[in-house]
């Protein structure tokens, strides 16, 4: 996630891999204003809608916000502006075979922090978005 102030303009960078770590497909999308933990949950929904196009069974979720990655664990955030969004995420949840979220440190996440920051300046959040065309393009294609 890279923000322009909290609450701010922010913007989510998701790659999908599998088993052995190679890129099935990636993406940055500019959300919409909020807080740094409400878009956090948007980028997680994003995260899982593009699992459910890849048609993912196994899903190790990964996330550099301890208190999202928690809230999912828990089912929820304590917060009720926050809650709705983990219900969201539990109902998306449903149909994999396996889940799991794990929280790692930003320092360790440089793939998604750059395209965060691509999206943050508009460039590939606009003129490639692979959350919108991902739909239209073989998986097979990004292994």
């Amino acid at each position: 996630m890279e923000s322009r102030g909290n609450p701010g303009i922010f913007d989510a960078g998701v790659i999908a891999r599998d088993e052995k770590g190679s890129i099935l497909a990636f993406g940055a999308k500019r959300l919409v204003d909020g807080t740094n933990n409400e878009d956090e949950c948007q980028a997680a929904i994003e995260a899982i809608l593009m699992a459910k196009k890849l048609e993912v069974k196994k899903l190790h979720l990964e996330g550099d916000s301890q208190i999202v990655v928690n809230g999912i664990a828990r089912g929820r955030m304590g917060a009720w502006h926050l809650d709705k969004h983990i219900r969201k995420i539990h109902e998306l949840l449903n149909g994999f075979k396996d889940f799991k979220v794990l929280h790692f440190l930003r320092e360790v996440n440089a793939e998604d922090d750059v395209l965060s920051h691509v999206g943050a300046n508009g460039s590939l959040a606009e003129h490639f978005n692979f959350f919108e065309d991902l739909r239209d393009l073989d998986p097979l294609e990004f292994v």
